[in-house]
């Protein structure tokens, strides 16, 4: 599954506190990473300083500013745990999207295999921490 990103027209001003401002600003690159760039100016109106330029997309799923708003809650709960955000943060719904693409493209009951099929499902299934999830 590929994901790409869509630039808007025109940004959207994201109405943040002054500390998810500060969120933002620190994890800049965590952001671009999950595929939204947001354009932050350290000299503009408190509350008024980020705007995001482009968001994430893949085949029919767009994030927007919903994920934007998961991720700095996932950062700021990581924080004020004393915790360092991961630099592979991504919204929650990239991860429903990836695993419900991933059941679609399982094996499903009754499906007949071979002895080669069935050796090499057992094979990468052995290899995976987590065989039972799609």
């Amino acid at each position: 599954t590929e994901i790409r990103c869509q630039p808007f027209v025109l940004p959207q001003q994201l109405e943040l506190s002054t500390e998810e401002e500060l969120i933002v600003a620190e994890n800049l690159d965590v952001f671009r990473t999950a595929g939204f760039t947001i354009e932050y100016e350290r000299e503009g109106t408190p509350t008024k300083r980020a705007k995001l330029l482009t968001v994430p997309y893949s085949q029919n799923t767009v994030f927007g500013l919903a994920d934007v708003q998961q991720m700095i809650a996932e950062m700021k709960f990581t924080s004020a745990r004393g915790g360092k955000v991961s630099k592979d943060l991504k919204p929650k719904r990239v991860a429903d999207m990836l695993a419900s693409r991933a059941c679609r493209k399982s094996i499903m009951i009754g499906t007949a295999l071979n002895h080669v099929q069935m050796r090499k499902v057992v094979s990468t299934l052995s290899t995976l921490d987590s065989p039972w999830n799609c």
